[in-house]
């Protein structure tokens, strides 16, 4: 017996377009977030580390692993819509949710970057030509994921406050504040929570973005725990509570799986 939804013909206009903005899309995350990301990589060796790559960036260690995850967020959601797309709507979706929420990040920080702009429009395309847009439905799944998510939204509303006083307050009198690095993590908590509410629908794909969901969390409270010294970091306890909330949420979505793979039997 088949199931599942029935299936909408994509023209090869379309579909060669689609591919054609991923492409471009991923151009402009690699060649323009190209350092973030390796600079991702490193700080976790520590700010010495950080230091000898990118002389002054220690103490902005946490802002760059934060920022940095954002990057490789939108890298690996692209890159998914290489293959199978239609299966990968809810990555083109959060893609599209998460440029937007940065763009408003560096806004808040008095920043306006042009290629922020071209890469709303680039993904935006993204979402209108993909071909899993027919299919698109934004019903939640399971009540246990949304409750999983209320207390990231709560935890997340919490961060964005936060970082924002930081970002108004601080004027030029705090470095990170200065370069609009509060701004930002009031947006990666953002990213986060929106992450987590769209990885808890049934929109295609949508496992990829919880479980990528789960591992941002683990990211930043690994993170948060290792450098607690630094700014916006969460500390040890705000770590271990970003954990605790990473796990609550990522075993929701294994039994989500499970019991769905159980009544297809």
């Amino acid at each position: 017996m088949a199931t599942g939804v029935a299936a909408v013909e994509v023209t090869r206009a379309r579909r060669v377009g689609f591919y054609v903005v991923v492409v471009a899309a991923l151009a402009l995350v690699v060649f323009g977030l190209g350092e973030l990301l390796f600079l991702g990589v490193v700080g976790w060796a520590g700010e010495s580390a950080l230091e000898v790559t990118e002389p002054g960036a220690g103490v902005h260690l946490f802002h760059v692993l934060a920022h940095a995850l954002f990057a490789w967020l939108l890298l690996i959601f692209l890159a998914a819509q290489l293959r199978h797309p239609e299966r990968q709507f809810a990555a083109a979706v959060l893609a599209l949710a998460a440029m937007i929420a940065y763009s408003l990040g560096t806004l808040v920080s008095g920043v306006f970057d042009p290629l922020e702009v071209v890469a709303i429009v680039l993904l935006a395309a993204v979402l209108w030509l993909s071909p899993g847009r027919e299919h698109a439905r934004v019903t939640p799944v399971r009540r246990g994921t949304l409750l999983a998510w209320i207390p990231m939204l709560a935890g997340g509303v919490m961060v964005v406050v936060a970082e924002v006083g930081r970002q108004v307050s601080g004027g030029t009198t705090d470095q990170h504040a200065e370069f609009g690095h509060y701004g930002l993590m009031a947006a990666i908590a953002v990213i986060v929570v929106l992450a987590a509410l769209i990885g808890s629908t049934s929109l295609a794909g949508r496992r990829l973005v919880a479980w990528l969901t789960v591992g941002s969390l683990v990211y930043l409270a690994v993170a948060s725990m290792l450098f607690s010294n630094q700014a916006s970091s969460l500390g040890a306890a705000g770590g271990a509570v970003a954990l605790a909330m990473g796990l609550l949420y990522g075993w929701d979505a294994l039994s989500e799986r499970q019991s769905v793979t159980q009544a297809g039997r």
